[in-house]
């Protein structure tokens, strides 16, 4: 009797946790699909701007905003469907496309953030040398060498995943993850066995261990020489006492420290999100994976994995939420972001008014810009006409005391 109840208790334990990660997997990838597709779409429209997409930094972050859309959608959306609407991913062709797409974009973001930290410490540490080294074309060489590199270390699942049932009940067989993929499976035998056990760490030390490890030792680099350049720009007075007094304008040597400042906490900043969203589940899933295949039994005695469920939907808040690190640490970014939006408001309601019974409730016309312009015009046009009819009138007086004058000499 003690034995049935304590199963009783366990299904209900378990049913709560389902339908507590069915409610999370639900909601919160939805906000990151809807989140992530305004917030990433703006940065990609921000960085392709003239002003910034010559930026070799900036480059490096385009691409990786465009990575993290792709996993949003790949990913998050998958998940939402999955739960909402109980639409898998199956069929062997899918399953292969929607891996491997999904994991060479996951890999590919961090990586193009990595190389963003090597480029912004590189700039910093010899400007000379950043002019060869950091720019557009050398750039967009690294991305193809990125892009190929994460192509071939996944193409295994190009070829070894499959939606068919082994015809084998003996055979060691795996999903690719239970959870979210429960149609995509790897071929049965030495492949699972490499999959469970090696691949996942090698996917955990691609995606997150490898880049983190780079980019905390350029984040060292990056405070280290942010803070020795303001203690040198202070120590040998390059802000003079003639240039205060001339202008309250930064110097030039002011300008470029705050800039490479701002560049720096936008790289830190995005590189704090990416460790505390990416390292606890890719710590995470190869133990799960190793234990599920060692155990089999086992897989379902989670009631579906809360903790996956949490850490799944945490690494994608990474992919979502970047766009507020650049708007908050980033001056350009932030300036670029107010020049759209003032352009964008004057587009839809540049020359629209609104009248209501007899009562004005919006009027906006042209740009402040725009009416200083033609008020200017008019004033000068204005003051020419007076200046002709003045000359006119004095040119018509002297001609009359000139007649007269005639007059008198002649004794008229």
């Amino acid at each position: 009797m003690m034995m049935l109840n304590q199963t009783e208790n366990l299904d209900d334990s378990c049913d709560q946790i389902r339908q507590t990660i069915r409610i999370l997997n639900i909601t919160i990838p939805l906000i990151w699909v809807v989140l992530g597709t305004v917030t990433n779409g703006l940065s990609l429209v921000v960085f392709s701007r003239k002003s910034m997409r010559h930026n070799s930094t900036f480059f490096y972050l385009y691409l990786m905003t465009l990575s993290d859309f792709i996993v949003i959608w790949v990913g998050s959306f998958r998940d939402f469907l999955a739960y909402k609407f109980h639409v898998y991913i199956s069929g062997t062709l899918i399953c292969r496309l929607h891996v491997f797409t999904f994991f060479v974009s996951c890999q590919l973001s961090s990586w193009l953030l990595t190389v963003a930290n090597l480029d912004r410490f590189f700039s910093v540490l010899s400007f000379s040398k950043s002019k060869k080294w950091c720019n557009r074309k050398v750039a967009s060489k690294i991305f193809i060498i990125l892009f190929v590199s994460l192509a071939l270390i996944n193409a295994h699942f190009l070829v070894f995943l499959s939606s068919e049932e082994s015809s084998d009940p003996s055979a060691l067989e795996h999903n690719i993850n239970p959870i979210v993929y429960p149609h995509c499976k790897t071929s049965p035998g030495f492949y699972t066995y490499f999959y469970a056990n090696y691949y996942s760490w090698i996917d955990s030390f691609v995606f997150s261990f490898v880049p983190f490890f780079i980019m905390l030792i350029c984040n060292i680099g990056l405070v280290a020489k942010v803070f020795r350049s303001k203690q040198n720009l202070n120590r040998h007075g390059l802000r003079t006492a003639q240039m205060r007094r001339e202008s309250s304008k930064k110097s030039f040597k002011d300008k470029e420290l705050d800039k490479m400042r701002y560049m720096a906490l936008t790289i830190i900043g995005v590189t704090l999100l990416f460790i505390v969203f990416t390292v606890p589940i890719n710590i995470y899933n190869p133990i799960m994976h190793a234990e599920a295949v060692s155990n089999p039994e086992k897989k379902m005695k989670k009631c579906d994995d809360l903790i996956f469920c949490i850490l799944n939907n945490t690494v994608n808040a990474n992919h979502s939420t970047s766009f507020f690190i650049y708007l908050t640490t980033n001056s350009k970014f932030k300036k670029e972001i107010k020049i759209m939006l003032k352009r964008a408001k004057h587009a839809m309601f540049g020359n629209f008014s609104f009248v209501c019974c007899g009562f004005k409730l919006m009027q906006s016309g042209p740009p402040k810009q725009a009416k200083n312009l033609d008020a200017s015009i008019t004033s000068t046009l204005m003051n020419t006409f007076e200046y002709t009819k003045e000359k006119s009138t004095n040119n018509k007086a002297c001609v009359l005391e000139s007649h007269e004058m005639q007059k008198i000499s002649c004794g008229v």
